[in-house]
């Protein structure tokens, strides 16, 4: 089989918690032979162990999980599936293909970086509680006003003066508005 017309996919399945290690490992290298054995090629694999589910399945609240990046052709994907659903030691799996240029990465470089950036999220958080902690500094005093002129109150006096008028004036449209009651 040529690469080129093989299709990337990721395929993660979990497989039942009870087997023990010699059969589990015995499962998995099933499924990478049967791979193999039609024309694929295992790229990548990254096995998480025994893990919770989410919720029961098949009478089971655990399982092991394990995620295999692979090329194969249509057909040998079909007959992938259709032994993945026969097999009795598997409790669900699901295959996706993957886009051109994907990296496959492990679950623990994923919890790591996870780590990585709730460190950092939480050093920030600190930085800034520290910041506002510190007492504010003492602004300085604005220097004096000048003094006004007596031709600038006079201008000051003579606006706020009008600005008084128009505001009584609104104040007495209000009270005397037959429609309004107070």
């Amino acid at each position: 089989m040529e690469e080129a017309n093989a299709t990337l996919y990721e395929m993660m399945f979990i497989i039942t918690p009870d087997l023990g290690e010699s059969k589990t490992e015995a499962e998995i290298n099933t499924v990478k032979s049967f791979l193999t054995d039609n024309g694929g090629k295992v790229v990548f694999e990254d096995v998480w162990g025994l893990r919770d589910l989410a919720y029961t399945i098949k009478k089971h609240d655990r399982g092991y999980y394990v995620v295999l990046n692979f090329q194969v052709n249509g057909q040998a994907l079909t007959e992938l599936k259709a032994d993945l659903n026969l097999n009795k030691n598997i409790l669900r799996y699901l295959i996706l293909k993957m886009p051109k240029g994907y990296e496959p990465v492990t679950a623990a470089e994923y919890e790591a970086q996870a780590e990585q950036e709730a460190a950092e999220k939480e050093a920030e958080e600190k930085k800034e509680h520290l910041k506002k902690l510190q007492k504010p500094e003492k602004k300085a005093k604005p220097a004096p006003k000048a003094e006004k002129s007596e031709k600038d109150t006079k201008k000051a006096s003579k606006k706020d003066d009008s600005n008084l008028e128009d505001v009584d004036e609104k104040l007495k449209n209000i009270i005397n508005d037959p429609d309004i009651t107070l």
